[in-house]
C-alpha cells in the first residue's frame, strides 16, 4: 500500500511539472535593473482561445527579498478583453539553491489590469506567439 502511495505521488508530481520540462524557448519580456528582476515569456507554450490567452512568466531577481525568492514561475491566463483580466494558474517559487520554497497549483482570481500594467506587455507577447 505505501509503495502504491509513493509511485502515486512520483506520477502526480511528474504530471505537474511536465510542462516545465518542455518550456525551453524563453524571450525576454522586461529587464528592470532599478526594481532588480528580469522577466521571460515562454513561447512555445502559450495557448490561445477565443477570449483567454495562456502562457508561461519567469521571474529571476538578482537578489532574494524577505521571502527567500530568487526565482519564480508562473502559468498566467490572461482574458484578451477590453479592459484585460489576469489570474495565475499556478505558480512555483525557488531560492538562490534553486530549491522550490512555495507552490500554489490552485487558479487564483481574476484581477482587472490598468493599461499601464506590465502584464499588458507580457500579453501582448504571448499574443505575438500565439500559435
Amino acid at each position: 500500500m505505501r509503495i502504491k502511495r509513493m509511485v502515486f505521488l512520483i506520477l502526480l508530481c511528474l504530471c505537474l511539472c511536465a510542462n516545465l520540462a518542455y518550456a525551453k524557448n524563453w524571450v525576454l519580456a522586461k529587464r528592470s535593473d532599478f526594481m532588480g528582476f528580469t522577466v521571460y515569456i515562454d513561447i512555445d507554450n502559450i495557448v490561445k482561445n477565443a477570449d483567454t490567452v495562456i502562457y508561461w512568466e519567469l521571474w529571476e531577481f538578482d537578489e532574494p527579498g524577505a521571502s527567500r525568492c530568487k526565482k519564480n514561475l508562473c502559468r498566467t491566463e490572461a482574458k484578451i478583453s477590453i479592459p484585460r483580466r489576469t489570474r495565475n494558474l499556478e505558480s512555483y517559487s525557488y531560492d538562490s539553491s534553486n530549491q522550490e520554497i512555495e507552490r500554489s497549483t490552485e487558479p487564483e482570481e481574476w484581477e482587472d489590469i490598468d493599461p499601464s500594467n506590465l502584464s499588458n506587455t507580457f500579453i501582448d507577447i504571448a499574443l505575438k506567439y500565439a500559435k
